[in-house]
C-alpha cells in the first residue's frame, strides 16, 4: 500500500508540500493551444444554440442582416439629407427671387413716380435715394416714394432739370425757345 500512496503521491506546486491524489488517476497536463481549443469549443457550442435559439443558422447570417440593416439606414439617411438639402436650395432660390421682385417694384415705382414729378433722370434719382426710408404697405409695393422723391428734388434741385446749366444755357421746360442751335436747324430744314 506505500506503493501506492507513493503513486498517487503529488507535489504541491505552490507550497512544495506532498499531496495524495484520491482518485488515483493520473493528472493530465494541459496545453495553451489545448485549453484555447477547448473554450473555442464551448463559445462556438453557446453560440450555436443562441442562434438555433433566434432562428438564425450561422453567424455568416447575422453579419448579412446587420450589413443589410446598416445599408437600408444609410440609403434612408441620404434620401433625408438630400430632400433637406433640396429644402434649402428651393428657401434661398425663394428669398433671393422675393428681394428681386422687392427691388424691381420698388425701381419701377421711383421711375413712374420720378418721371410724374419731371425728374430728368429717374435712374439717377434711384441710386441717390434711401432705400432704407421706403415703406412698403402688405402688397409688398413702395408707399412713400412720391415723398421721398419731393424731398430728394429740394435737397437736389438739378434733379428736375428745371434751371439752366453750364452745358445748356437757354434750356426751358416748356419747349425749345430760342436756342440758337434749334432756330438754324429749323432754317435749314425749312420748318420755321
Amino acid at each position: 500500500m506505500t506503493e501506492e500512496a507513493n503513486e498517487n503521491t503529488q507535489i504541491d506546486e505552490q507550497g512544495g508540500k506532498n499531496t495524495v491524489n484520491a482518485g488515483g488517476v493520473e493528472p493530465k497536463m494541459f496545453s495553451q493551444d489545448d485549453v484555447n481549443g477547448m473554450i473555442k469549443k464551448k463559445a462556438d457550442e453557446l453560440l450555436s444554440r443562441t442562434l438555433n435559439g433566434l432562428g438564425l443558422g450561422s453567424l455568416d447570417e447575422v453579419k448579412s442582416i446587420v450589413q443589410a440593416k446598416r445599408e437600408a439606414d444609410e440609403s434612408a439617411k441620404s434620401e433625408l439629407q438630400r430632400a433637406m438639402e433640396r429644402a434649402d436650395g428651393l428657401e434661398k432660390k425663394l428669398a433671393e427671387a422675393a428681394i428681386a421682385q422687392k427691388t424691381l417694384a420698388t425701381q419701377t415705382e421711383v421711375a413712374n413716380t420720378a418721371t410724374r414729378l419731371g425728374i430728368v433722370d429717374p435712374d439717377a434719382a434711384y441710386k441717390l435715394l434711401d432705400k432704407g426710408a421706403i415703406e412698403y404697405g402688405d402688397n409688398g409695393k413702395p408707399v412713400n416714394v412720391e415723398a421721398l422723391l419731393q424731398g430728394l428734388l429740394k435737397d437736389k434741385p438739378y434733379l428736375g432739370g428745371g434751371g439752366a446749366s453750364p452745358a445748356n444755357p437757354q434750356k426751358r421746360r416748356d419747349g425749345d425757345g430760342d436756342d440758337p442751335m434749334v432756330v438754324a436747324m429749323r432754317k435749314a430744314a425749312n420748318l420755321k
